[in-house]
């Protein structure tokens, strides 16, 4: 019998992958606001320096 629904053996198996995105984000987030900063191009390094005073981030 087709079903709309999804099953519940399904639901189950996509529920633990919840967190994925959000911890890519984070990740990522990290990499721009202090991977960036160490780099050697005065313009990105700049740039990132700028986020980090916006959000209010210490970085001296």
């Amino acid at each position: 019998m087709n079903s709309v629904h999804p099953s519940v053996e399904s639901i189950a198996l996509i529920k633990p992958l919840r967190w994925w995105p959000s911890a890519a984000a984070v990740l990522l987030a990290g990499v721009i606001l202090y991977g960036v900063g160490f780099a050697h191009h005065d313009a990105l390094h700049h740039a990132a320096h700028d986020t980090r005073h916006s959000a209010a981030f210490p970085c001296h």
